[in-house]
């Protein structure tokens, strides 16, 4: 997502108001998607596919209610709410596209790619909510276990939380400590994530000495729980592996990543 390279104000802020600020992206995301999609309703002649169309912009609209209660979920400090919220937003959309794909109907592209920008929005904002609990944000590695070693700081933790929300979606990802470790064995792992503040920590530390001896990059990020939004779920998770697709999309950002993990450890 290139929102934090787009609005150099972005990277100033702690994490509750990085959450706020994607909210309110996510929000006008939806008005205008809700307004392209009315345009196109009005373009189409066949009557079935007109309503699809209509009750889809329709599913947009229903988005802004759960918008206005996480902002005030956030305002209470109550990341789970504030997340079942988001997620309630993500179902309104996703339905638009499962009753196309259910009807066997094409998506118009370009409404295709705001649904699926709207949807990114919200998968960043979950687990930005998650790791913002822990007090908005500077959390050092004074406050974690010292083995959990390297740490990533607070903007490099949201870039690496935001490239597993995507590979995620590009399925190339792996959940926890055991499915991690398969992968650092079978040579397909590009980098490796863990969480500084798994209990206890030992039962993760086997994965840096793997990772080393398979020349694979290894960062600790402060939330379990922020870890978990990322992955897609919404429980805790202690460790990941991002996984190599010699096609991926994903490729030149992951290396991006990869050369940034390193420099923590010069």
């Amino acid at each position: 997502m290139g929102l934090f390279k787009s609005d150099p104000h972005i990277t100033n802020l702690n994490l509750t108001g990085l959450v706020k600020v994607l909210i309110k992206y996510a929000h006008d995301e939806s008005l205008d998607t809700e307004k392209i999609i009315q345009l196109h309703a009005e373009s189409i002649k066949d009557p079935f596919i007109k309503k699809q169309y209509s009750l889809c912009s329709n599913n947009f609209e229903y988005t802004l209610v759960p918008f206005d209660s996480a902002l005030k979920y956030l305002a209470a400090k109550d990341p789970h709410s504030l997340n079942v919220n988001i997620a309630a937003a993500m179902t309104f959309a996703e339905t638009c596209k499962d009753v196309f794909e259910e009807f066997h109907i094409k998506l118009d592209p370009q409404i295709l790619m705001k649904i699926n920008d709207f949807q990114d929005l919200c998968t960043s904002s979950s687990p930005l909510a998650s790791l913002s609990e822990l007090g908005g944000a500077k959390m050092t590695v004074e406050a974690v276990n010292p083995k959990a070693y390297p740490l990533a700081d607070s903007q490099l933790a949201i870039t690496i939380l935001d490239l597993v929300q995507q590979a995620t979606n590009y399925k190339q990802l792996k959940k926890g400590a055991n499915e991690a470790t398969k992968t650092l064995n079978r040579g397909i792992s590009e980098f490796v994530v863990m969480a500084a503040d798994a209990e206890p920590l030992e039962i993760l530390l086997h994965l840096p000495l793997l990772a080393e001896d398979k020349n694979v990059p290894y960062v600790f990020v402060p939330s379990k729980q922020a870890l978990g939004r990322a992955c897609g779920v919404t429980r805790p998770v202690i460790a990941c592996s991002v996984t190599s697709n010699e096609a991926s999309q994903l490729k030149s950002q992951i290396q991006q990543l990869k050369d940034a993990i390193e420099k923590l450890l010069i």
